[in-house]
């Protein structure tokens, strides 16, 4: 059996409004040329059966972001 479940997304999960999120990053993006804002979410699980019996199971999920600015010359993240 399937289910299918939408995560929810990575603001919600951190509290985050969209207003706050886009205040923060214009702040960090001032005054710069460029700049990119990376987003990941996965998510893995894997079940080991031995002789038809479930031997071992292990779920993990992680996420998180990066931001990479760049003025002039300069790269920060």
């Amino acid at each position: 059996m399937t289910v299918l479940v939408s995560p929810p997304a990575i603001l919600d999960s951190a509290d985050v409004s969209a207003d706050e999120a886009l205040s923060i990053l214009q702040g960090a993006l001032e005054g710069a040329d460029d700049g990119e804002l990376f987003l990941e979410r996965s998510e893995s699980e894997s079940l080991v059966f031995d002789d038809g019996r479930l031997k071992s199971s292990a779920w993990d999920a992680s996420e998180g972001f990066g931001l990479r600015v760049v003025a002039g010359e300069t790269a920060g993240y």
